[in-house]
Formats: structure tokens, C-alpha cells, sequence
């Protein structure tokens, strides 16, 4: 949606979707051209006899207002469950990391570089305390209790 927005101010279109707003019939035109070009081809027949951008833009957020209660739970989830040792590549599990980072930005969830450096860390640090605790010469002691 944001990047639609953008797309719109970029434009000067974006007050077309404001409630109450005075843009021409040619704005009007322009901006639900605009996002129609942006749909599915499913949505766009659906819609088709919608002529107000704002009317459209409305549509559609009533539509998909709801993926916020389904994406975001899981993301979370997948956020907790994420494990490094879980991926053949560090590559694989950067982009699985920051894909549900995007996700939870998205919905509204804080999710700071410290956050990501933490997630980064408990997966790095976890395996070398319990090697040391687990392996240790005769005569030695833990380091980690």
C-alpha cells in the first residue's frame, strides 16, 4: 500500500484517494488508470465499473485489511523459529531473515538492527557455550556454568 502511495505522491495524485478531495475528472482518470495498471487481472475485471479512485482505493483496503490478522501472526512465529542451522547458506538465511523483518515493519512490529544482531548472535554463541560445556579436557573446567 505505501508503495502505491508513493507511486500516487510521486504523481501528485495522491490526494485522489483522500476523502473530501478536489482533483479534476483528467486526475481522477489518471490516478485510477494508475491503479488499475497495479492490479491483478482478476481484481481488475472485478472492479472495472469502479470510476473513483478513492472509491477503488477503498475497495481494496476493506479487501485486504484483513491479511494484517493472518501474515502477522506468522511472522512472528516464523521470527521466533528462525534457526541459522536450519539453512544450507548464511545467504538463504539472511533473505529468510529479512523477508520476515519486511513482513513484521509492514504490520507495525518494531524490529530494530539490534534486534536482527541478537538473532544473528543466540544462533553463533548458543553452539560454542554448549561445546564448551559438553567437551571439556580432563582436569578442566566449564567456563559457563
Amino acid at each position: 500500500i505505501s508503495g502505491i502511495t508513493l507511486h500516487l505522491s510521486a504523481k501528485k495524485l495522491r490526494y485522489t484517494i483522500d476523502e473530501d478531495n478536489a482533483a479534476s475528472n483528467e486526475e481522477r482518470a489518471t490516478a485510477l488508470i494508475f491503479l488499475r495498471h497495479h492490479i491483478d487481472d482478476d481484481l481488475k475485471y472485478e472492479y472495472l465499473i469502479v470510476e473513483n479512485p478513492l472509491e477503488l482505493w477503498q475497495n481494496l483496503n476493506d479487501r485486504f485489511e484483513h491479511l494484517k490478522t493472518v501474515v502477522l501472526p506468522k511472522a512472528l512465529n516464523d521470527w521466533s523459529q528462525l534457526r541459522f542451522q536450519d539453512f544450507k547458506t548464511v545467504s538463504e538465511y539472511n533473505s529468510t531473515l529479512f523477508k520476515i523483518v519486511s513482513q513484521l515493519k509492514m504490520y507495525g512490529e518494531v524490529i530494530t538492527e539490534i534486534c536482527c544482531w541478537r538473532k544473528h548472535i543466540e544462533h553463533f554463541m548458543h553452539p560454542i557455550c554448549y561445546c564448551n560445556n559438553s567437551i571439556c579436557c580432563t582436569g578442566s573446567r566449564n567456563i559457563v556454568n
